[in-house]
Parts: C-alpha cells; structure tokens; sequence
C-alpha cells in the first residue's frame, strides 16, 4: 500500500491542495515558506497517529499529540496551524493510499480541537521524517564541503 494523494483546506500555508503522488520517490520544489515542509510533516503526523500500537488512546487524541509535537505551534495549540485570515475556520487534511482507503479529520482554530471524519486505513504505511538540515549532517563530509565551498 503506498500513498496516493494528499488532501488539505485551510492547513498553514494552504487554502487549498491537492497533490498527487507518483510511485516511487516524490520531491518537492518551490520557494523558501511555501509549505514543502508542511506537506511532508501533516503527512508524517497523520501516517505516524494512525499506528495504534504507538498509543491506546483514539486516533483523534494521537493526531493532536503528533500534529502539537510534529509542528510545536504556540502553547501546543493545534488551531494555530489554521491558515491565517480572519474568523474561525475549519482545517481539512485527508490522507488517502492505493486502496482508496483514507485518514480524514478536521480540527478548528478557536478551540483546537479535532475530529477524525473518516478512517479506513487500518494499518498506515510505516513513515519516517527525515528534515534536509539533519540529512544533510549526517554525511560526515558535509561540514569541509561547507568550509572548502564544494556545495
């Protein structure tokens, strides 16, 4: 099982997306604080939350803990990953693999709170989150090539 697509509304930096992805490695390019990071971490989260050996409460509490953990908005509180415009919204993330099978919740920016709305995938893809800064730090010749100027 692998994943499909990734569906946002009102996530940080995105009014609305809706990507597609390719078998295989996917990579993302575009200008510094557009959300490529974002992507990746909600995807992270939610694949992460969905694995219940990791907790036995309910999946909406592991999706809070991931997404406040994954993120570390102010105070922990996960409204603030809202997209920013006046009001109060609604976030929508959807997570949906090669089966058709789907994570989807919604959480709210005034109270933080969150609720999942559909749940399918039993069992997530295994995920791990690898930040480029600390890729980058584990090639042990990555600091000389920094100090030579070979990048």
């Amino acid at each position: 099982m692998t994943i499909q697509r990734l569906c946002l509304t009102d996530f940080t930096a995105f009014r609305s997306a809706d990507v597609t992805f390719a078998s295989g490695v996917n990579v993302f390019l575009g200008a510094n604080a557009t959300g490529k990071t974002h992507l990746m971490k909600v995807l992270y989260a939610t694949l992460k939350a969905g694995e219940p050996q990791h907790s036995p409460s309910g999946l909406d509490v592991r999706l809070k803990e991931k997404l406040a953990r994954v993120f570390r908005p102010d105070d922990l509180a996960i409204g603030r990953l809202a997209h920013r415009r006046p009001g109060h919204q609604s976030v929508r993330v959807r997570v949906i693999d090669s089966e058709e099978k789907e994570i989807a919740y919604s959480l709210y920016s005034k109270t933080s709170s969150l609720k999942v709305t559909k749940n399918t995938m039993k069992a997530p893809p295994s995920s791990i989150f690898l930040p480029s800064r600390e890729a980058l730090a584990m090639y042990e010749g990555f600091v000389p090539a920094y100090q030579k100027r070979e990048l």
